[in-house]
């Protein structure tokens, strides 16, 4: 394994020992035991035996993805930053590709799928 790796790898099981510790601090209301740190130092193993599978799936799904209140938080920024966008660089585009360009990276600030298209459409005028 490489340095790059190592370090990734270094980083990753440190945030899911802080990860298992909040979790675990959380759940026992501060009142940690031995066996905790122990749960702690090898999360990866308690997560899927404590958890299952489906579970460890879940925890990962709403760390990472969140509620659907995070997510109407996350819409409302993305309309407003499409919109501030929009409104500041509509009027300095010239012709249908700068528009339209401006219009992508508009959308692609609401919604994901189209960042995709967004970040094609700009890797071709690039090339």
């Amino acid at each position: 394994m490489g340095a790059r790796e190592a370090v990734f790898v270094s980083i990753v099981y440190t945030a899911g020992i802080l990860g298992t510790f909040g979790h675990l601090y959380r759940a026992y209301q501060g009142q940690l035991r031995p066996r905790h740190l122990v749960y702690i130092l090898l999360w990866p193993l308690w997560w899927v035996c404590a958890k299952g599978v489906g579970g460890t799936f879940d925890a990962l799904s709403e760390a990472f993805w969140g509620s659907d209140a995070r997510a109407g938080i996350s819409l409302a920024i993305g309309v407003f930053t499409a919109g501030d966008y929009l409104v500041s660089n509509w009027s300095g585009c010239g012709g249908a590709v700068q528009c339209g360009g401006v219009a992508l990276k508009g959308l692609a600030m609401t919604a994901p799928q189209i960042a995709g298209l967004y970040w094609a459409w700009v890797l071709s005028l690039a090339g």
